[in-house]
């Protein structure tokens, strides 16, 4: 059985969780948080949930949209990175040759999962986020996504240090 460099598997473990944060980010309904007197709200990249009465939005403006689409992108990017990382690491343990390539796909894969998640981000916090509105904060599934574009992008980076050292 063949040795896998450190940096890989260490790459692929931090694309994987960057995956599961950004999953949870994407499904949750806490991007942004308002409490006003005793109107408690949570939003999310697809529902609104008043003193726990959800519902999803009807008519969704052309941010949101676009914001949704972005993050789906980038959750799309990031699993088929996390899924290239897996089997160049199974290649190595079988002791294949697996293709230089793949490296080059996986870390294409967390560049454009961080760019995409990082332009929804920018879209839902400068057209969608009111931060004007007195008692509104962003939730934690803001942060998780703004987490899991980070940890995607390091990843794709000890993804390809790790895989030039196979050779």
């Amino acid at each position: 059985m063949a040795s896998v460099p450190p940096l890989l598997l260490i790459g692929t473990g931090v694309i994987c969780l960057g995956d599961l944060l950004h999953i949870i980010g994407l499904a949750t309904r806490h991007w942004q948080e308002i409490e006003v007197l005793s109107l408690e709200a949570n939003e999310g990249l697809f529902k609104l949930c008043r003193n726990d009465d959800c519902h999803s939005y009807d008519d969704p403006s052309s941010e949101r949209e676009a914001t949704q689409a972005m993050i789906i992108i980038g959750m799309l990017c990031g699993l088929l990175a996390g899924a290239l990382a897996i089997v160049y690491v199974l290649l190595n343990l079988l002791s294949k040759s697996p293709p230089r390539m793949m490296t080059l796909g996986c870390t294409a894969a967390c560049v454009a999962a961080f760019i995409f998640i990082i332009i929804g981000v920018i879209i839902y916090g400068s057209e969608i986020y009111d931060a004007d509105l007195d008692g509104t904060e962003l939730g934690y599934s803001f942060g998780l996504c703004i987490t899991a574009a980070i940890l995607l992008a390091v990843g794709g980076a000890l993804v390809a240090v790790g895989g030039k050292s196979i050779g």
